[in-house]
């Protein structure tokens, strides 16, 4: 008797399997929605998403063309952004018909759900490839390990709006196409559509991410050790020729897309510039001499003689590379530095650091977290795969597998954002060691009836074992969802994101309008001196540009050490240096005075700490700031205490009125204003003076008594005081931005003052 699944249609049988993996991946992927689609708004995740958030607007006012050069960051020079165009240029296209006239931000509610789609397409991809090269039960137990697993949750999350997720993507079409071309090389069966897909893999990697340029590389080594272990000299030349063919095109498109860039050298493989195409040629260039020699009976004859011809062409290049094109071998040492992080910005990055080092610790706990405790067994599993492998009748793809992710492993190991593409490697691997382990198993404890079912719920608490130390990822979504964790929206990493929010808010709403948002060609009139990790969220969300922003010095290393520098100094050189890069405002934020301790004097302790005003433990000792005017103070860490530091401050950088009066020769001229800001926190602005010789004193004030921004309130006017005389001041909004003097009252000197 035929069972439901019998009566169905062939194909439709044939996709239940994955299609049901698609829809696990996607719900894994949406649960932390509600914290990203809030109302009628969209909170993406992650700093990078903001700015990808910004390409993909522009992209898809002025489509098809791509943000290309961005007056909006390194201000006042501008710059080109770092990354790679192709996916938001692809993201802009998907969204283009969602896409409301006037209302670039319409696009936003599609966007964040394209990194779910693309990770629950790889958990599929996954599972066509373990189909293909190992078996049925490998490939769903894999993919499904795939969807579950963190380090692959994490970047391809609805939100995450960032390249990651595709990267994945394109690394795992790359190993699949790889693979197949291999098996169809070992078998003398039709080659060209796994050449085609894999040069096709290879230029989309890395028109996404030059980064990919490593996964290039590995697959070339695993090409290379293939075509120099044939046995058969017309395999090797046949082989040898392919591989010629497909650098070669790839080379040729690779170079369409070639960018020429005043902060990295000609052929920096960082960023898309000559380094891709030129790498590309001359590997297409070696391959076409070893075909070529190898045709010749001496030197293609034996296995030997074909890789001292491949060494020898090598070196050859290697040497004209070196006279022709030495700017390409500096290329090569970028890359080492940034893989190193031997590069100082580079080595500040969370991503960029080492998996197993937390603190300087050595520690498991993230690569736990983000790839299962199966990640403690994986040496030994993919030493018993190896081995395995090497025992198939056609071991090649196999051990490709192996191969590229023994390299993801080593890599992972310098740099966290490889766990991304290595959750492929490990669900793999995990997935094959699990079935395996069950195969060798005697065959009555794999049957049905009591033993069965221990053996089968045994595996299975196995399973769930390996996954218990990434429960941490999808616990608090799953709470919320079932509205048991409410409290999670007040968790402090949650206030500190939504006061963010708010303060690019509210630069978007209460500063004067900058041109240049979506018209690379304009020329802003101003920027917003901020901690380089607001930089993204400021360009985009606040509409504002930035002197600093989250590329660091990748884009501008002067304004990088400038901005770094100004937190340091006093106020008068730290005035010149805001007037140096046309900086308007300045974002302050407390977490920085707890990291970096700084001095009682320097700008980001009198900002934070003390609003502006002069030391009131040790009046004198630390003067009161002249030029800079608090305007905004973001939510506080602890939200019922009004006088709780704010999580960040905006300050204005005005001329500040320039008030002269008359007071007693030597005497001490003191000002003070009362203010509240937007939150209700009161404080005062005190500053003082000393009269000269011939009687005469100056203040530079930077708050106005009326026509001053909205969010800080400010008393009807100063009070001046000198020895017993008070005495008020006006100052209008005028005079604080131009800087114009004003007459201040003249004080002490009378005989009673």
């Amino acid at each position: 008797m035929g069972t439901h699944s019998q009566r169905l249609p062939g194909w439709i049988r044939w996709a239940l399997t994955p299609l049901a993996l698609f829809v696990l991946a996607l719900l894994v992927r949406a649960l932390p929605r509600r914290f990203v689609l809030v109302g009628a708004n969209v909170f993406p995740f992650g700093n990078d998403a903001w700015y990808h958030l910004r390409r993909i607007a522009y992209s898809v006012v002025h489509f098809p063309e791509v943000l290309r050069f961005d007056p909006y960051m390194n201000h006042p020079a501008g710059a080109m952004p770092i990354w790679s165009p192709l996916f938001d240029w692809l993201a802009a296209a998907v969204a283009l018909p969602f896409y409301r006239v006037g209302d670039p931000t319409s696009v936003e509610g599609v966007v964040v759900w394209l990194p779910p789609v693309i990770g629950a397409i790889t958990v599929v991809m996954l599972y066509a490839l373990a189909l293909r090269h190992l078996d049925a039960s490998i490939a769903a137990l894999s993919a499904a390990t795939l969807a579950l697993l963190s380090g692959h949750f994490w970047y391809s999350q609805i939100g995450f709006v960032d390249h990651h997720a595709a990267v994945a993507m394109a690394s795992t079409g790359l190993l699949w196409a790889s693979m197949s071309w291999l098996a169809a090389e070992e078998r003398s069966g039709p080659w060209l559509g796994p050449v085609v897909a894999t040069g096709f893999w290879m230029v989309t990697a890395l028109l996404i991410w030059p980064g990919s340029l490593l996964f290039v590389g590995l697959v070339e080594a695993a090409w290379i050790v293939f075509a120099l272990t044939r046995s058969e000299a017309s395999r090797a030349r046949r082989f040898a020729g392919r591989f010629a063919m497909i650098h070669g095109l790839a080379a040729v498109v690779m170079a369409i897309f070639a960018e020429s860039w005043t902060q990295w050298s000609a052929y920096s493989p960082v960023v898309l510039s000559r380094f891709q195409p030129c790498f590309l040629g001359l590997t297409s260039l070696g391959a076409t001499l070893c075909w070529a020699a190898w045709h010749f009976e001496p030197l293609g004859a034996t296995r030997g003689r074909r890789s001292w011809v491949a060494a020898g062409t090598a070196l050859a290049l290697l040497g004209a590379i070196g006279l022709l094109i030495p700017d390409l071998l500096d290329g090569v040492l970028e890359a080492w530095q940034w893989l190193a992080k031997q590069d100082a910005f580079q080595a500040s990055v969370g991503e960029s650091q080492p998996l197993l080092l937390v603190a300087g610790q050595l520690d498991a706990s993230i690569a736990m977290k983000r790839l299962s405790g199966f990640v403690l067994l994986f040496p030994f599993a993919w030493w018993a795969a190896w081995h395995w492998a090497r025992r198939r009748p056609r071991p090649a793809p196999l051990l490709l597998w192996l191969a590229w992710s023994l390299g993801l492993l080593a890599v992972m190991l310098l740099q966290r954002r490889f766990f991304n593409s290595f959750s492929v490697c490990i669900a793999l691997l995990m997935g094959w060691s699990m079935v395996t382990a069950w195969r060798w198993l005697p065959e009555r404890w794999r049957q049905s009836g009591a033993r069965g079912a221990l053996a089968a719920s045994a595996f299975s608490l196995l399973f769930l074992l390996f996954l218990w130390p990434m429960r941490g990822s999808y616990l608090h979504h799953l709470r919320y969802e079932l509205g048991q964790d409410a409290a999670d929206r007040v968790r402090p990493w949650r206030v500190a994101e939504q006061a963010k929010l708010e303060m690019a808010r509210w630069l978007q709403r209460k500063t004067p309008a900058t041109s240049g948002w979506l018209d690379s060609k304009a020329r802003p009139e101003y920027a917003v001196l901020a901690p380089w990790d607001l930089g993204h969220v400021i360009e985009y969300l606040g509409r504002r540009p930035t002197v600093v922003n989250n590329f660091g010095d990748d884009i501008g290393a002067e304004n990088f050490e400038l901005a770094r520098r100004y937190w340091e100094l006093g106020e008068a050189a730290g005035s010149l240096l805001l007037e140096k890069v046309g900086a308007r405002y300045v974002v302050a934020r407390w977490r920085d005075v707890v990291v970096l301790d700084p001095l009682p004097g320097s700008l980001l302790y009198a900002l934070v700490l003390r609003d502006g005003s002069e030391d009131p433990v040790a009046p004198g000792t630390y003067p009161a700031l002249s030029r800079h005017r608090l305007v905004f103070e973001s939510r506080r860490w602890q939200g019922a205490d009004v006088d709780a530091p704010a999580f960040y401050k905006v300050f204005e950088h005005v001329r500040g009125a320039r008030v002269q009066g008359r007071a007693a020769a030597g005497a001490r001229v003191v000002a003070t204003l009362k203010l509240q800001t937007n939150h209700g926190r009161k404080f005062q602005y005190r500053t003082r003076t000393t009269a000269d010789a011939s009687g005469h004193y100056e203040l530079r004030l930077p708050y106005s008594n009326f026509g001053e921004p909205a969010a800080v309130r400010t008393d009807e006017n100063y009070t001046i005081y000198c020895r017993f005389d008070i005495a008020s001041l006006v100052v209008d909004e005028d005079a604080v931005r131009s800087g114009r003097r004003l007459d201040g009252p003249t004080v002490c000197l009378t005989p009673d003052s």
